[in-house]
């Protein structure tokens, strides 16, 4: 007789029975991953959150500052602006805008009448406040989380931020 596989089936009651049980990989919330890259001299962490229902993000630490990637909360997605990074997340299925974030059209056509929420870690001050009015007086119903440096912190308590 011929020697027989075991089946996925099989395999996988077997992985379950000898790791605590299926209802102790039911009960898991999510799962952190870490890892670190060197690059010449410098040490880059990096951290991995997958979490049950579909979230995820990646964080970069990186000469003190924390990079969020692949941000997804399966509603929305949120990415770095490198134009190859949205070309593959398109590949993957993902529904991704890419462009100017101060054209109140691409805004639009994102949804952002339907946000609850924007949140804006512009880099440029002048274009984080423009964001900041464009959908304000468009979409005054839409709440704003934005990352500011220093002067233009009273620009943006004067839009009623």
């Amino acid at each position: 007789m011929p020697p027989q596989a075991q089946t996925a089936d099989e395999i996988l009651e077997n992985y379950f029975e000898n790791t605590e049980g299926l209802d102790a990989w039911k009960s898991i919330q999510g799962m952190k991953m870490t890892a670190k890259v060197n690059q010449g001299e410098m040490e880059i962490p990096l951290k991995f959150y997958n979490l049950k229902y579909g979230r995820q993000i990646t964080k970069i630490t990186f000469q003190g500052n924390t990079i969020k990637q692949g941000v997804f909360d399966r509603e929305t997605l949120s990415c770095h602006y490198f134009s190859n990074r949205v070309d593959f997340l398109r590949r993957m299925g993902f529904e991704v805008y890419y462009g100017v974030a101060t054209r109140i059209d691409l805004l639009d056509s994102a949804g952002i009448g339907h946000a609850d929420m924007l949140i804006s870690a512009l880099d440029n001050p002048d274009t984080r406040l423009k964001l900041v009015e464009l959908v304000k007086h468009k979409h005054p119903n839409v709440q704003s989380i934005v990352r500011i440096k220093n002067y233009d912190t009273f620009k943006l308590l004067n839009l009623g931020m």
